[in-house]
């Protein structure tokens, strides 16, 4: 599984498969304000950066791959 959590803080790594979009909405419903770290992650399918935009989470980390940072500026950076 490429996410970890850890209270708030959701922490992605390696390659985010479509497969991981559910299980990872799923366990978003559960978290108030989710708190990302990205640093890590290879690679990044669509659904699951739509399941990143639409949970209102911030980033701690952004990913490495400017691509997809520029992909997911529509979340916050935390303070």
């Amino acid at each position: 599984m490429p996410f970890t959590i850890d209270g708030a803080r959701v922490r992605l790594e390696g390659h985010c498969t479509v497969e991981e979009a559910p299980e990872l909405f799923q366990a978003l419903i559960a978290i108030e304000r989710p708190r990302f770290d990205l640093a890590e992650v290879a690679h990044m399918h669509a659904a699951v950066a739509q399941v990143l935009i639409a949970s209102r989470g911030r980033l701690e980390q952004r990913p490495a791959e400017r691509t997809l940072a520029a992909c997911l500026a529509a979340l916050e950076m935390a303070p």
